[in-house]
């Protein structure tokens, strides 16, 4: 690294060692803070006007619930984090007033990024989040620095984020690398969504398969609600429908993050640049518009996919890149194979059958049971003395009692075996009272 900085003239150079864990405890205290929050007040708010349960049963029902989902979200978040640095291996961050360089020699790659391309920089749980303006963010595992390291690069970061940095006093391409006949595109939105989808379900590949599982939960949740407003309308409260909306509200959104995993890059997905790619001594050089440049060694592309609108490549430390498909596929890099959707559309479909008719038909003979096990014996006995013709429409299977105290009436619910149901209004001293 003496040659990198004898080359930028400047000494902050830091070291990010692949051998550091992240902070867990951190980690999980922010999932907590953001998803645990919101699936705790919304369980919360569900089971509470229900009104089924006890208010320490609503409470615990909740929290149990957001301890899962964070737990899980946790566990995926640490896994992706853990694999990505263990394929990286060590980077080195050299910050200098042209830009930020970062190398990782175990990928054979190097990254330059102008300042005004950087919007912030934060650090939590041992990570430095770089966002930059319409593009992917960085993440950088400085756990293994020293605090007044970490505070030192973070503070060099937040001072030079968004300054200018003339064409000419940027770090020019390695001219090594450059060719003398690049090809040049313009990288459309459309080739943007398939890269962000592959990328992120590259990086979380198990976000996809637990939004496909909560989808066709919600749904069945969704259909009992509905349900339940048309068994009882006349009993229906403003709880039910809404809940009913909330859920298939969330179904929609778990099946669109199923669909587009890589719906979090909206930034990066909406911007258009025209790239330049250089193809030269088994490298690749990745050219942006607004200036900075990636280079990729051939020999760490592992796949190729062709999409709709492109021939993407992936790399063997979860990165990728992409040619429009009126570009030929490179000859020295893997022969591109169709990336098909059917699995994922036939899972989603078999998932949204399956599971809500598997689980509303639970709920409907729990339901059916719980109603008719505890039957009003002397209401029924009661209500069939009044009926001239016996064994008809059925067995009754509910005689159920009802007050109204402003209309001062009480009223009898009957049900039969072939749905058949009938109101009886009487006056309170008619009716039998049981136990």
């Amino acid at each position: 690294m003496q040659g990198v900085i004898w080359r930028y003239n400047i000494a902050m150079v830091y070291k990010l060692s692949s051998n550091r864990t992240y902070s867990k405890v951190k980690i999980f205290a922010l999932l907590a803070a953001t998803i645990g929050l919101r699936i705790f007040v919304l369980a919360a708010a569900m089971l509470y006007f229900m009104g089924y349960f006890s208010t320490e049963i609503v409470l615990g029902y909740a929290l149990g619930l957001a301890l899962f989902s964070v737990v899980l979200r946790a566990a995926i978040t640490l896994r992706a984090l853990n694999r990505q640095k263990k394929l990286a291996g060590d980077i080195f961050v050299t910050l200098t007033e042209r830009g930020m360089m970062l190398e990782t020699p175990a990928t054979e790659s190097k990254s330059y990024i102008t300042w005004q391309r950087v919007e912030k920089a934060v650090v939590v749980g041992g990570m430095m989040h770089v966002s930059l303006k319409k593009g992917l963010p960085l993440l950088l595992p400085v756990c293994g620095l020293k605090k007044e390291r970490v505070e030192e690069m973070l503070r060099f970061c937040k001072e030079n984020a968004g300054r200018e940095i003339p064409a000419d006093k940027q770090i020019p391409l390695p001219e090594e690398w450059r060719s003398e006949s690049p090809i040049s595109f313009l990288s459309t939105r459309a080739m943007r969504q398939v890269d962000a989808d592959v990328l992120m379900g590259r990086m979380h590949p198990y976000v996809s398969w637990v939004a496909l599982l909560c989808a066709p939960l919600l749904f069945s949740c969704g259909l009992i609600f509905v349900a339940v407003c048309l068994w009882d309308e006349w009993r229906t409260e403003l709880w039910e429908p809404v809940f009913a909306c909330v859920a298939f509200f969330y179904v929609f959104r778990f099946l669109y993050v199923f669909r587009h995993p890589g719906y979090k890059l909206k930034k990066w997905i909406q911007r258009e640049e025209v790239i330049e790619m250089h193809f030269r001594r088994d490298h690749v050089l990745v050219v942006h518009q607004e200036g900075g440049w990636t280079s990729v060694s051939e020999n760490q592309v592992e796949d190729a996919l062709e999409t709709r609108h492109s021939y993407m490549y992936l790399t063997r430390y979860g990165g990728l890149f992409s040619i429009p498909k009126e570009i030929p596929p490179l000859p020295s890099l893997p022969a591109p194979r169709k990336l098909s959707m059917r699995k994922r559309t036939v899972a989603m479909i078999v998932s949204l059958l399956t599971v809500p008719l598997l689980l509303c038909g639970v709920f409907m003979w729990g339901f059916q049971e719980g109603v008719y096990d505890e039957v009003d014996t002397e209401h029924i006995l009661y209500v069939e003395e009044l009926t001239p013709v016996t064994g008809f429409p059925g067995e009754m299977l509910e005689a159920e009692e009802y007050e109204d105290e402003e209309e001062n009436v009480c009223w009898l619910r009957m049900v039969w075996e072939d749905g058949t149901y009938v109101f009886l209004t009487l006056p309170d001293a008619t009716v039998p009272q049981g136990d």
